[in-house]
Order: structure tokens, then sequence, then C-alpha cells
């Protein structure tokens, strides 16, 4: 392997995809998540760039607007070898004339890892820090109504939430399902009768009334897969923002 000039953590999880219940996972500790402003800040102060941070941030989203313009206009998209963009369809069609329904079928659009980026990865050191704790973990985030993942929420419609330890237990006012108003810090308790479906890896929850803006989910149980119910609630946050429109 190359010499590594780039570092990633990850934690151990238990793996219920295996039959050895003794097989773990491995998940990234994700540091943050950066936006094409960070990017460029990076670009210019670490990077190197010869142009000013806001022409390169002009650029940037000039550049990712016409990507996306093109790519809804069928276009596969090859970012200099790092990554390919493919619109795709899923869903089955019954018969060899039936039109595209939202309601059976999706258009997506798929990223792939291109020959640069295989190549940075072979500089890049993989630490395992051993078992994760007791902390839920948010793995996926699906709008039921507009089937984005990790991505948006519809109030009144269900919010489909898969991972491990997601289970809400317990008596401690912290217990529940919250989203934080990014904007103004305003939090939005979800009513456990509110909770269609609440399972330690499965939680399918109804989207209360909110204002637009971005959100943050969060998490609180006293859940545990090993020792009955935590003596202290856990809370795990969901790194991705989540946009109500």
């Amino acid at each position: 392997m190359n010499e590594a000039k780039h570092q990633i953590a990850a934690r151990l999880y238990n793996n219920h995809l295996t039959a050895d219940p003794h097989d773990l996972l491995a998940r990234v500790d994700t540091e943050a998540t950066l936006s094409v402003d960070d990017i460029c800040h990076a670009a210019v102060t670490r990077g190197g760039a010869d142009v000013s941070e806001d022409t390169l941030r002009y650029c940037a989203h000039i550049f990712l607007n016409e990507m996306g313009y093109q790519l809804c206009d069928g276009f596969a998209v090859n970012a200099d070898s790092w990554f390919r963009a493919t619109p795709h369809i899923r869903g089955a069609f019954r018969y060899a004339h039936e039109p595209f329904d939202p309601q059976r079928h999706r258009l997506l659009i798929q990223l792939t890892q291109g020959n640069r980026m295989r190549r940075a990865l072979d500089h890049v050191d993989v630490r395992i820090l051993g078992p994760a704790d007791a902390t839920p973990y948010i793995d996926r985030v699906t709008d039921c109504k507009t089937h984005t993942v990790n991505g948006r929420l519809t109030p009144g419609h269900m919010l489909d939430i898969t991972g491990s330890r997601l289970k809400i237990v317990g008596d401690h006012p912290d217990v529940g399902v919250r989203l934080r108003h990014l904007a103004t810090d305003a939090l939005t308790l979800i009513p456990l009768a509110d909770l269609a479906i609440n399972q330690p890896r499965h939680l399918l929850l109804l989207i209360p009334t909110l204002s637009a803006g971005t959100y943050r989910l969060e998490l609180t149980t006293q859940f545990s897969e090993n020792f009955g119910q935590l003596k202290a609630p856990v809370t795990t946050l969901f790194k991705r923002d989540l946009t109500v429109e």
C-alpha cells in the first residue's frame, strides 16, 4: 500500500446481515458534512487555488447547477475521473408500453467512484477504534412522500428511519425523537403516539407540522440490546440536514 496521506476512523457495530452472531461491521466516524462553501474555503487556504474564495464559490455553484441540469436531461457526468453520476430508473414495469408512474417507479442519480478516487483511497489509513458504545445509530432517513433519502421532510407524511438501538424506551423526560430547526434552534418533539413502528432497527413516525427550513434529527432513548434499560438516556444526532420546503 502507498504511504498514507489521510486518515479515517471507524467503529464496529453488530452485523445483523450475516448468520454469525459474532460478526461485526465497520462504520466510518464522520467528522462533519462539508458544504460547497467549506470545500471552496479549503481549496483556497489549503489547496493553493489561485483565485479568490468568492470566485471559486461562484464557479462551483454554476458548475453544480449545470451538472444537475444535464443529469435531468438524461446525460451521465464524468467528474474528472473522481466520480461518475448517472441517471437510473428503479421499479418493475408490467408491460412493454407501460408509462413511468412516480407511485411505482423511482428516478434517481447514482454516483460511482472513478479511477482518481480509487487511487486516492490507496493513501488512506483506516483506524478501527473498537466496538461502538450503546449510543443509537441512525443509518438512513427516508421521506415516504417523496422517497428522498437523507434529505427531505414532508409534514403530515411518514418518515422511515433505520439504524441500530433506535427503539424509544424509558421514562426520562429527554427520551424521544426531536427535530431541531437550525436557524432558530427550536425543538419539535414527536409524540410517542405518532410512532407507527418502534423497533431497535426501525422507526416509522408521522412528521409533525413544521415551518420551512433546515432541520437536524435527534433521538434519545434508554434502550439497551444487552442490559435491559439504561440508567441514563443516550442521544444521537443524525449528521445530515433534512429540509422542509
